[in-house]
């Protein structure tokens, strides 16, 4: 095998230099120079290619777009190709020499594991100016097919528009901009069929995105390489047949190309396809040690036998592909505001671009400046996205003892929330800061800042008494548009909206019915469908494109440790193990077994919502839902109740559900999910129709119907009620401290029970008094609250 080490290195003494102009013109110049066998470099006069010490000769395509069908590259020998130029792992240009052999090598790999056949017709999703893009064109010309190229930037409309034509079958793209095929990937779903082959460029992409392409785009060969400019496609993942367990992976280890591990853990390579030197300053400098071995600067893990990169070893922040030297980036900083105080520039996490900017200053003062100067300095660098800078105050850089930034430790001081600058003395931004830190921004909205029920009931009673009644959704409104909003004139009647109504009223009849009061028993079913409800209203976004395992485990963790707790007191106290109760399930067989703790409302919550996440978790569901919220929710809700309607009439017909208890509580969960999502008086009423007919059948003319019927009646009909301001505020206080009331009622009544006797009254009163008093503290603790009851 020839490692490169032994060939004599030489620069060319002539380079065409092709302007980087992405288009059918250029493509058709870099094939004729290929045929010629004259080695050219892809820059613009005044680039690093000045530094080369050869003549250049200039060509500049003309911009267009549109499909071509390009020759095969035929030669294959150890002569230059083309010069490519890389930032590399310093940061800096050096420029990459890169024979026909190695061309050859990855065009050979990469068409075998594709299966790529003249057939194939590529839309080609980046510009052929890049390694990536150009690489596409070769496999493609290899076999005799054709490629689309875009006469600007990736365009859906236009992709689209080709797939309802039928006229492309093949796609390739990097990571970010497949992100974004998937974000809409309802409208790609009726063409998911008609893609045969799928290549994704080398930055990071989550095995969760893969299985999402792989579900989208089902006919497909989808493979993502890992490589470098030096050492092209070096692994090839196999996205389409690969196991789950390895798409978090960039490729199993193959015969063709060399991978091992450093002591250190950088990824060596080894192989025909890697470049043959690279010219650095005014030198000729070989890739490779005497083995032959490229010793790159990312680091990587082998695990049965899949190679699994781990990072970067440098710092380098590559944002949407663009590498960004962070410390060229600060002196840039530097130059354009000389008056600054101490700052420092790292990578951060980005979800979208795989990294983004993160620019840290020791003064208040120049942030504002700061994240405007580093915005423009990325379109320097050729990047167009200023929602990837972050910057923020902090209280020191972070340093070596010889003054060095220490950027990993810089980047653990970001925080995922973004600072909005000094504006807490609007008391709208104030409030939200209260809730959410210090760290929000004007495009902030209530929701993805992460609130929740109990959230929306304590933000929305203080923003009324700013801005008057919040306008509707105002929980989805920018915080922007909220702080610019006066308050009218202070009307002498409040409005109350109906959910926090009717939690309040179910609340307070479950700790008076606890106390004794048993006529107005069944509370409880109500609380179970504003469960729903609520999650609709709050995580509908998170279960449909968020991280819904994350969402669903933060809900049912909190739920489950007085769960847990009360468990514990209970098996001490009847001394056996119960393990129906421990493992979740003792609702399924009947047992009430104290009225301390609520032991089946968590149970039949903890079931509920891991449903409802495997629903979710089918990319299917998911695409749905997503298409038609409204018309696929009501159509869930008919199955899932009539489903219900089935179970009662066909196993038990002699009475309600006991045994099977989830069934009628799963019904009355999605029923208040769909109430949500149902936008129409006449779609309401048909989910109203639905629950009673659930509440019915499940527990017959019960006082459970009655409360279930009065909450499908007042989210049918009203979306407030009116009060007095100050009955306002203490339906607003019992709503807000419902989950505390629930957890501590019945400990508080039974242990009262046992001092003062059966008092209905005086027990609910102290039952209410402990639950508020407990929320209220909470409140004061500085924690931050994740509850959705």
């Amino acid at each position: 095998m020839n490692h490169s080490t032994h060939q004599a290195l030489a620069l060319p003494p002539r380079l065409v230099r092709l302007a980087k102009i992405s288009s059918v013109d250029f493509a058709q110049q870099a094939f004729e120079l290929y045929r010629r066998g004259e080695p050219f470099v892809i820059d613009n006069p005044g680039g690093p290619s000045e530094d080369l010490t050869c003549e250049l000769a200039d060509q500049t395509p003309q911009p267009d777009g549109g499909w071509v069908s390009l020759p095969a590259v035929q030669r294959q020998g150890d002569d230059i190709a083309q010069i490519i130029f890389s930032s590399g792992t310093e940061g800096r240009a050096k420029a990459i020499l890169v024979s026909y052999r190695a061309l050859a090598n990855v065009v050979a790999r990469l068409n075998n594991t594709m299966s790529v056949d003249s057939s194939i017709r590529e839309y080609v999703g980046v510009p052929v100016t890049y390694s990536f893009g150009l690489g596409r064109l070769r496999a493609v010309a290899a076999v005799g097919g054709k490629a689309y190229l875009p006469a600007g930037v990736f365009d859906i409309s236009e992709l689209l528009g080709l797939l309802e034509q039928g006229a492309v079958n093949a796609i390739s793209a990097v990571p970010t901009l497949w992100r974004i095929v998937l974000e809409n990937s309802a409208k790609f779903a009726a063409h998911g069929d008609k893609i045969r082959w799928i290549e994704i460029g080398s930055q990071y992409m989550s095995g969760d995105e893969k299985a999402q392409l792989k579900a989208l785009f089902p006919k497909a060969i989808i493979v993502q390489h890992y490589g470098l400019t030096e050492a092209s496609r070096s692994t090839l993942l196999t996205i389409s047949a690969a196991p789950a367990e390895a798409l978090e992976s960039v490729g199993d280890l193959n015969a063709d190309v060399e991978i091992a591990l450093a002591e250190d853990g950088r990824i060596k390579i080894r192989g025909e396809h890697l470049a043959s030197g690279k010219w650095v300053g005014e030198t000729l400098q070989s890739l490779v040690d005497d083995d032959g071995w490229l010793v790159t600067s990312d680091l990587g893990e082998v695990k049965q036998g899949w190679l699994y990169y781990r990072g970067r070893a440098d710092d380098i922040i590559n944002c949407a592909g663009v590498k960004i030297n962070p410390d060229e980036l600060q002196q840039r900083l530097a130059a354009a505001l000389p008056g600054a105080k101490e700052f420092a520039v790292c990578a951060v996490p980005d979800a979208l671009r795989g990294q983004g900017v993160f620019v840290a200053a020791t003064c208040a003062e120049d942030v504002t400046q700061l994240r405007r100067l580093a915005q423009q300095s990325l379109q320097a660098f050729g990047l167009q996205a200023g929602d990837a800078v972050h910057v923020a105050e902090v209280t020191a850089i972070p340093k070596t003892a010889t003054g060095k930034v220490r950027r990993k430790a810089l980047a653990d001081l970001h925080q995922p929330a973004r600072a909005i600058e000094s504006q807490s003395d609007n008391p709208v931004v104030a409030l939200f800061q209260e809730y959410f830190g210090a760290l929000v921004e004007p495009a902030d909205t209530f929701k993805t800042l992460g609130g929740d029920s109990l959230r929306y009931v304590q933000v929305s009673t203080k923003l009324e008494d700013i801005i008057g009644h919040p306008p509707k959704d105002w929980e989805g409104l920018p915080l922007a548009q909220l702080a610019a909003l006066k308050k009218p004139t202070a009307p002498k009647v409040a409005r109350v909206e109906i959910t926090v109504f009717l939690r309040a009223l179910a609340i307070l009849a479950v700790v008076v019915i606890h106390a004794g009061v048993e006529s107005l028993y069944g509370a409880t079913v109500l609380l179970f469908m504003l469960v729903g409800y609520n999650f609709a209203r709050f995580q509908t976004d998170a279960l449909i494109s968020g991280p819904r395992w994350k969402k669903i485990g933060q809900f049912i963790g909190v739920t489950l440790i007085p769960y847990y707790a009360f468990a514990a007191l209970f098996i001490a106290t009847e001394k056996h193990i119960d393990i129906p109760l421990l493992l979740l399930y003792e609702n399924y067989l009947g047992n009430d077994l104290t009225l301390v703790f609520p032991f089946w409302f968590v149970q039949q919550l903890t079931q509920s919502l891991l449903l409802l996440g495997l629903v979710f978790s089918l990319p299917v569901s998911r695409r749905w839902l997503a298409e038609n919220m409204q018309k696929c929710s009501l159509v869930a809700c008919a199955l899932v109740v009539a489903a219900t309607l089935l179970f009662q009439w066909l196993v038990q017909p002699q009475g309600a559900l006991k045994g099977w208890p989830i069934a009628s509580h799963l019904a009355l969960f999605v029923v208040g999910w769909t109430f949500y999502h149902a936008q129409t008086l006449a779609w309401r009423l048909v989910v109203a129709v639905m629950g009673i007919s659930v509440a019915l059948v499940a527990f017959g003319w019960h006082s459970k119907t009655a409360w279930l019927t009065l909450g499908c009646v007042g989210l049918t009909f009203f979306s407030t009620v009116y009060a007095t301001r100050w009955i306002r505020k203490i339906i607003d206080t019992i709503a807000a401290s419902t989950l505390f009331l629930f957890v501590t009622n019945g400990i508080v009544i039974y242990v009262l029970m046992n001092i003062v006797g059966p008092n209905p009254w005086l027990l609910a009163a102290a039952a209410l008094a402990v639950g508020i008093g407990s929320w209220y503290a909470y409140e004061h603790s500085g924690l931050k609250s994740k509850f959705i009851i």
